[in-house]
């Protein structure tokens, strides 16, 4: 294996490895309380407006975790563009296309502007800490 496959694969397993840890915490976001879903079927997520929980802000300070406003993802479709780069239930998306989301309203119409002559770079918090994955129609 090459020094370059071997960096990837850790990665891949560090971000296993921390995604697992995640599930034996208390989530770090939910939805905005009486928001609707959105979806973004083109990217294969649904997505609510996000909004920090307890949890998160009794340790955003002492842990260096970011707070943000944007989309949280509720449900990824595993055959989607967007799972299959990497996003899953939990996320935050706070920037899509280095435009800034605040809703998941917002957050889906960059999304399903998406083509696939490009990459497009989507921002998000997983556990707090900052990620980009780039998605391709």
């Amino acid at each position: 294996m090459t020094r370059a496959a071997l960096a990837t694969a850790g990665v891949v397993l560090a971000l296993a490895v921390t995604s697992a840890a995640q599930t034996d915490r208390p989530p770090f976001y939910t939805c905005v309380e009486g928001t609707t879903p959105v979806e973004a079927p083109l990217v294969g997520v649904e997505l609510c407006d996000a909004a920090p929980t307890d949890a998160l802000l009794a340790r955003a300070v002492e842990d260096n975790l970011q707070v943000v406003s944007g989309a949280l993802v509720v449900a990824a479709d595993p055959d989607g563009v967007g799972a299959t780069e990497g996003l899953q239930a939990g996320d935050v998306i706070y920037q899509v296309a280095a435009v800034g989301v605040t809703t998941a309203e917002a957050a889906a119409e960059r999304l399903e502007a998406i083509v696939a002559e490009r990459d497009t770079v989507a921002n998000f918090l997983r556990g707090g800490r900052p990620y980009r994955v780039k998605l391709r129609r």
